[in-house]
């Protein structure tokens, strides 16, 4: 069987857990809520109608909610064909068809003309590409004003801070551009305590 066959059964399957899963994921984070992330891209600049880029948009949640609360047009990439099927009728069912698109794609080869893109959104992807490549392919595609916003979860229960603190210094940090705007969202937490801990740092 093929990865991305092997990603395309998975990823199906999630649906069926996807909400008795979020319900005990959310009492056992207490977390800030996905609001939060929105709130951190008012803190920057956007233009108006701009071209934003998310890498790895899932169901297409984020791009839509992306295009309705900033007015902009989105591009969806996600490497599971499912994914794109569902994220395209959720557009359509939003009435943003327009402009809010989505195909299969990969972080490390972004078929996204150089210096094209305001904002590049990227939430929990990490963990699952080659993190040169796809740096350098955000890099490529963000125009000299544009920002990145990366989210990632470093620590958790099979995690251990020290881990955590070696992936963000020793994998992640070097691989951001000089050249671009990434405004890293890292959340991390300790088995058994109760609030995630957001930092958030931008680097230039």
């Amino acid at each position: 069987m093929s990865q991305h066959g092997s990603l395309d059964e998975a990823y199906d399957d999630f649906p069926r857990i996807e909400e008795p899963f979020q319900e005990l994921l959310d009492q056992s984070l207490n977390p800030r809520g996905p609001d939060s992330l929105f709130s951190l891209l008012e803190t920057v600049t956007l233009p108006a109608r701009g071209v934003a880029l998310d890498i790895g948009c899932g169901e297409g949640q984020e791009a839509i909610e992306l295009s309705r609360r900033f007015g902009l047009h989105v591009q969806g990439i996600d490497p599971v064909a499912r994914h794109i099927e569902l994220a395209t009728a959720g557009a359509t069912r939003a009435g943003l068809g327009t402009s809010v698109n989505f195909r299969v794609g990969f972080a490390e080869t972004l078929r996204v003309a150089d210096a094209s893109i305001d904002l590049v959104w990227c939430k929990e992807v990490l963990m699952f590409v080659d993190l040169d490549r796809a740096f350098d392919e955000i890099a490529r595609v963000l125009r000299p004003s544009g920002v990145g916003l990366v989210y990632q979860v470093l620590t958790g229960p099979r995690m251990s801070d020290a881990e955590a603190d070696m992936f963000w210094e020793k994998e992640l940090a070097h691989c951001i551009s000089s050249g671009s705007n990434i405004l890293a969202c890292v959340a991390s937490w300790n088995p058994g305590s109760s609030p995630t801990n957001f930092s958030c740092v931008m680097l230039s």
